[in-house]
């Protein structure tokens, strides 16, 4: 994780004179807090620019806790400042916690309300930062608190992507709350999310970027379903069962062919945030082998070619698997099936028997 690096300033707000007895006068400083932010991480946020807002977690204790006050910190030429102020007078010190971005009904530090529909880069420091009035300056490093899906499509059929939608009612979260102390979100509702997005597709993929967003940190199940609508069409698949951390970004590599939807679950790429994604290679030479049957049972041809590979679509909704030579796949009659066999850098194909086979397609290979 990149470092936001938070400087607390002291500044004079005034002299406080109390007039005593006797005429002498005391004289108590108030010192205000301030802060300033660096973001220097790449592809999420890059600059917290002014008018941003956080929350601003004051505690009295070493630890934070729902009786612990909340302000509203503004940056101001490059400056946080609270609103109201927050001052310290001598003999006085707090601890300071902060989540971005702001929002007014979170009172509770520990239970700060996240919901994938805002699609914030939700940040939050952790452990506080001891102020006091000898030493005012303090530093908090704000972590992220949500993961990141993107998605690098290579499309054989063009097209546009029109939205992204994973669903799951009992395994995908859609809102909770988060604890500024540790990160840690509590899940309170499940359900789906639907992302829109207008991207051109083609062969060369990079659409990573353009088709990625925040998600609550989750861990998907066999049955959590990834869904892409490419011209008013769906296209739908299972998402890698496996967790999504927070402050990381999972790069899903897929294929869309005429013969549908391709979830690359091997070539799934872990990033920090900090880093700028990458995408998959363009140039290999792309080939569709299509093979209609009767047969209750059918294995694949062997493929030729360096390097060459494919996926499987067997003819049977949801059956889909990466090639292998002499793969069969046992149906549960006899009736026409079609076998759709996407392939990369393919320069031949030897079938073993062509029993029950009635037409092969070579028309696109």
């Amino acid at each position: 994780m990149k470092k936001y690096s938070i400087y607390l300033l002291a500044a004079a707000a005034g002299l406080l004179a109390t007039a005593c007895g006797g005429g002498s006068d005391s004289v108590d400083t108030a010192s205000e807090v301030t802060f300033t932010t660096e973001i220097t991480r790449v592809g999420v946020l890059t600059e917290l620019a002014d008018g941003a807002q956080m929350c601003l977690y004051v505690a009295k204790g070493s630890t934070v806790s729902r009786t612990d006050e909340l302000h509203k910190a503004v940056r101001q030429s490059g400056v946080w400042k609270g609103s109201p102020s927050v001052t310290l007078q001598p003999e006085e010190e707090r601890r300071l916690f902060a989540i971005y971005p702001f929002d007014q009904n979170a009172a509770d530090p520990t239970a700060y309300p996240v919901t994938v529909a805002a699609q914030e880069d939700v940040l939050f420091s952790g452990a506080g930062a001891l102020v006091t009035y000898q030493k005012p300056a303090a530093s908090l490093k704000m972590r992220h608190a949500m993961a990141m899906l993107a998605f690098d499509i290579r499309s054989y059929v063009g097209g546009t992507l029109q939205s992204v939608t994973v669903a799951d009612e009992a395994a995908f979260p859609t809102e909770g709350t988060l604890r500024v102390s540790s990160g840690r979100i509590t899940e309170t509702k499940r359900g789906a999310y639907t992302h829109a997005c207008n991207v051109k597709l083609s062969q060369g993929g990079g659409t990573g970027d353009a088709a990625a967003f925040f998600v609550i940190p989750f861990t998907a199940k066999t049955s959590t379903q990834l869904t892409l609508t490419v011209d008013g069409k769906a296209y739908a698949c299972s998402l890698p069962a496996q967790l999504y951390d927070r402050g990381t970004k999972y790069v899903l590599h897929l294929n869309l062919t005429e013969a549908g939807l391709t979830l690359l679950e091997d070539q799934t790429e872990t990033v920090s945030l900090d880093e700028p994604g990458s995408g998959l290679p363009t140039g290999e030479p792309y080939s569709l082998l299509r093979v209609t049957h009767n047969a209750t049972d059918f294995t694949v041809p062997t493929v030729a070619g360096t390097g060459a590979y494919g996926y499987i679509h067997w003819g049977v909704e949801g059956a889909a698997e990466r090639y292998e030579a002499g793969k069969k796949y046992v149906y549960p009659s006899a009736q026409p099936y079609v076998v759709a066999i996407d392939l990369w850098n393919a320069t031949g194909v030897q079938f073993g028997s062509l029993t029950g086979v009635s037409e092969i397609d070579f028309s696109k290979f």
